[in-house]
């Protein structure tokens, strides 16, 4: 979670113009594990939904076929 911390805080300060070479101070343990927490939720619904839209669209192509073939 650290790389994560160093990667989204460079980004915000880059985007806000200011200095990206300063010192990021790293999380402290509770931040970082409800950060990793948030990110695996995150992941999950993600890929659940992923899942559906593929899926959804493998069954309806599939339906698409049926009906050309009558």
């Amino acid at each position: 979670m650290q790389a994560n911390h160093r990667f989204k805080t460079k980004l915000q300060r880059r985007i806000y113009g200011h200095a990206i070479d300063a010192a990021i101070r790293p999380l402290n343990e509770e931040k970082a594990v409800q950060a990793a927490a948030d990110l695996l939720g995150e992941l999950f619904v993600f890929t659940v939904a992923g899942t559906a839209l593929i899926l959804e669209v493998q069954r309806s192509s599939k339906n698409e076929a049926r009906k050309e073939d009558l």
